[in-house]
């Protein structure tokens, strides 16, 4: 309950901000709240999974002076994510 506003302020994945373009075609879409981060080849993304019976996982990721480029790096985080949510 008290963590409400804080959840409706945070992007969602497929519905707006930082998220709206990722998990497409996987069971999370609309599934994901967080929060992303980024600076010179480091990645985050932290928030809640909220699966399908109702059970919500918290998750933080951090890959940090990673050297791919970012595109395979946010795909690679958001597989991660999936799997999580398994």
């Amino acid at each position: 309950p008290k963590r409400a506003p804080f959840l409706v302020a945070l992007p969602h994945a497929q519905q707006r901000g930082s998220l709206q373009r990722r998990f497409q075609g996987t069971p999370l879409e609309g599934r994901v709240l967080a929060k992303t981060g980024s600076i010179n080849r480091v990645n985050t993304l932290s928030g809640y999974i909220e699966k399908a019976n109702g059970r919500v996982i918290t998750f933080s990721i951090q890959a940090n002076a990673h050297n791919v480029p970012t595109r395979q790096m946010l795909a690679q985080i958001d597989s991660l994510v999936v799997q999580l949510a398994r």
